[in-house]
């Protein structure tokens, strides 16, 4: 209800616009991957003597994450489309963007964990919220939408389109560290 009467403000419009970034910044921040691999801490050599290419473990590590986080932002993005009468671009957009950002967090957070791993710990909250793989995943997720929000709110009535082609970012990076691990990331997991 308090959503509702917000939209109905003179911002209502604006608020439909930024909503699937607000959805994103939420999902970018809740990424999993960034301690993933510090969390194996000693043990991680049982992980690198199995049978097993290390891009099914990176596979195994980034369907975790993307388990928690595509179905809290599909939930989020349905609540927010129905409680803001969300429709048109508004609505794709509401959906797509925070998918694009659960994708890319996932990625990144990999990626920072295999070249800023931290396997000597004596808790998992030293690697989980004090390690600088976390933080870093964590942060640089998170300052793609909130670089896309300035730019929408500098913008004006171009904001859908600015937020529609910025979706193109989150979408490349991920494919480029998809590469980058599908080349590298066995010899960093095997230097781990």
């Amino acid at each position: 209800q308090i959503l509702a009467s917000l939209s109905d403000e003179v911002t209502g419009e604006r608020m439909h616009t930024l909503t699937p970034l607000f959805v994103a910044m939420l999902v970018s921040m809740s990424c999993t991957t960034g301690s993933s691999i510090s969390l194996e801490g000693r043990q991680i050599w049982v992980l690198k003597s199995l049978p097993v290419p290390a891009k099914y473990i990176f596979l195994a590590k980034l369907l975790v994450n993307l388990t928690l986080t595509v179905p809290t932002s599909l939930i989020c993005s349905v609540l927010l489309s129905v409680a803001l009468k969300i429709r048109g671009l508004r609505l794709v957009l509401t959906f797509l963007v925070p998918l694009a950002y659960a994708l890319f967090s996932a990625a990144l957070g990999l990626l920072v964990n295999l070249k800023l791993p931290k396997l000597e710990w004596q808790n998992e909250a030293q690697v989980v919220k004090q390690s600088a793989a976390s933080m870093v995943s964590m942060f640089g997720s998170a300052a793609l939408p909130v670089l896309v929000v300035v730019g929408t709110l500098a913008l004006g009535k171009f904001a859908l389109i600015f937020i529609a082609g910025t979706t193109l970012i989150p979408i490349a990076a991920t494919v480029v560290i998809a590469l980058y691990l599908s080349r590298r990331g066995e010899s960093l997991f095997k230097a781990l």
